[in-house]
């Protein structure tokens, strides 16, 4: 049997349309969404925006922050926002495990701090949250690691 996972980033509702439809449609094919950050520029009226397109989607919903979503510099009120959708779970530093069809698999992940906006870009701080999550990736199940960085140095490591 086989296990569907969609995942999706940088929608930027501020910048381009996307119908509700496409989050309708997913839902009935996927077991978990996985947004891969930007969902806007940290906008309240954003956020209800995404909260309102994917009303619909009845399986885990994983999110990271991109460094988008962070301009407004209150991420715990984003957060909080998203987090009255009861699919939603937010990686940031996070490690989270599911089980599809007999088959587990872990994801970490780390919320996207660097790039873009000099209050807000912190790389070390975005390698600091994924270095945490990391290490709880210590089981033997197939892991995934969602990360959205914007890389400044050639050849830096996590």
């Amino acid at each position: 049997m086989i296990t569907t996972i969609a995942a999706i980033s940088d929608i930027h509702l501020e910048k381009y349309s996307i119908q509700k439809t496409f989050f309708d449609n997913i839902s009935k094919e996927v077991k978990l969404l996985i947004i891969g950050g930007d969902i806007a520029n940290g906008e309240e009226k954003y956020i209800k925006k995404f909260l309102e397109l994917i009303s619909n989607v009845k399986v885990p919903i994983l999110i990271i922050l991109g460094n988008h979503d962070q301009v407004s510099g209150d991420n715990y009120k984003i957060k909080k926002l998203l987090l009255t959708n009861s699919f939603i779970k937010i990686l940031d530093g996070d490690y989270i495990e599911y089980e599809f069809n007999k088959i587990k698999i872990g994801i970490a992940g780390a919320s996207g701090y660097g790039g873009g906006f000099p209050y807000n870009c912190n790389n070390d701080r975005g390698i600091k949250q994924l270095n945490i999550a990391q290490q709880s990736m210590n089981k033997p199940i197939p892991n995934f690691i969602l990360d959205q960085m914007h890389w400044e140095k050639e050849n830096q490591e996590v």
